[in-house]
């Protein structure tokens, strides 16, 4: 399966990454480090070519999925759902697109309900054979908080968990910073299930 350099492989049917959207034309600061990062994908993974945001969620549609959870909250970018609508219209997909968003505030965890929200449409969507990507911003802290605890969910220990995110994030561009992102969120992972 090949998939955009800021995103990696969870299991047969789950990928996980950073929002495969355009970034926010107010916020300068979040479009800089955006560019940043597609640089450095480039620089790294340069037989890839140059992943811009349509590019990004062009990739991942080909790689086969077609449910896209997005963690991030309304207003903090533009939403892709659009696109989305506008590629089921049309494609001659086998399977329709599906977008849901399940909001998580950025650098904080969710209650424990929302959670299991989260976890339920997960293997739902497993079941019924969808191939999901999970997404916030930049992929590191919602995203790993959700990850870590749907490996908990399937016979893994919270630390476990979080050497698994870390392992397979070891080849991304921005493999030195750490997912979950904060010391909340990884004891949120550690404690779930407890």
């Amino acid at each position: 399966m090949s998939i955009p350099p800021y995103s990696y492989i969870v299991s047969d049917q789950i990928s996980a990454g950073d929002y495969p959207g355009k970034q926010h034309p107010k916020f300068f600061w979040r479009i800089f480090v955006s560019k940043f990062y597609e640089i450095l994908a480039f620089i790294k993974h340069p037989s890839k070519g140059y992943f811009g945001p349509t590019k990004r969620l062009n990739t991942l549609i080909e790689a086969g999925t077609n449910s896209f959870i997005d963690l991030t909250e309304e207003e903090e970018l533009p939403p892709y759902s659009h696109s989305i609508k506008l590629i089921n219209s049309n494609s001659k997909l086998s399977k329709t697109i599906k977008y849901k968003r399940i909001p998580i505030k950025d650098l904080s965890t969710p209650a424990k309900n929302e959670m299991e929200e989260i976890l339920n449409y997960i293997d739902q969507e497993i079941t019924t054979g969808n191939k999901i990507y999970i997404h916030c911003l930049r992929g590191l802290g919602r995203t790993g908080i959700v990850v870590g605890c749907y490996f908990v969910r399937h016979g893994y220990t919270g630390k476990e968990a979080i050497n698994k995110i870390a392992s397979l994030r070891k080849d991304l561009p921005n493999n030195w910073l750490q997912s979950p992102q904060t010391k909340t969120q990884k004891e949120f992972v550690i404690n779930w299930g407890k």
